[in-house]
């Protein structure tokens, strides 16, 4: 597939059935800059591959230097989104089995300490399903710290 046929992609992604429902609650509290994220991951479309969830910690903005296309370099570049690591579990996630199913639904538990580099509002945390088999995303939701 190259740049042309995204469009195509996503049209057809976003008139297709939602396969996993995912909501997620997040507590932070300043004082000790500790993170409390609940999750819920319901499986509407009974996917039989092995699913992931994964929590990601993205930088909303950073000024930085950047290298522009015309070899010039801009000092004061506005870099947006930028993930600065996971959240409990590698970049694979961690998997919806058994020990996270009660009354058809997954639930999973993550806490950090935001470290002291990042600004608790510049920072927000990206958290999905993922499809170990085909790479596929499912779901995507944003939660800010504050």
């Amino acid at each position: 597939a190259n740049v042309n046929d995204w469009r195509g992609f996503t049209e057809t992604a976003m008139g297709s059935s939602l396969k996993a429902n995912s909501q997620a609650a997040v507590n932070y509290y300043p004082s000790t800059r500790g993170v409390f994220i609940h999750t819920e991951v319901e499986n509407l479309a009974v996917l039989s591959n092995d699913l992931y969830t994964v929590v990601t910690l993205m930088e909303d903005s950073v000024i930085a230097k950047q290298k522009m296309p015309d070899n010039t370099t801009d000092e004061s570049y506005i870099h947006r989104d930028i993930m600065r690591g996971t959240i409990g579990s590698n970049w694979e996630g961690r998997q919806l089995t058994e020990n996270e199913l009660d009354n058809g639904k997954y639930y999973f538990n993550y806490s950090f300490s935001l470290l002291a580099q990042y600004d608790a509002d510049n920072v927000h945390l990206l958290i999905y399903v993922r499809d170990a088999e085909t790479e596929e995303v499912y779901q995507v939701i944003k939660k800010k710290l504050q």
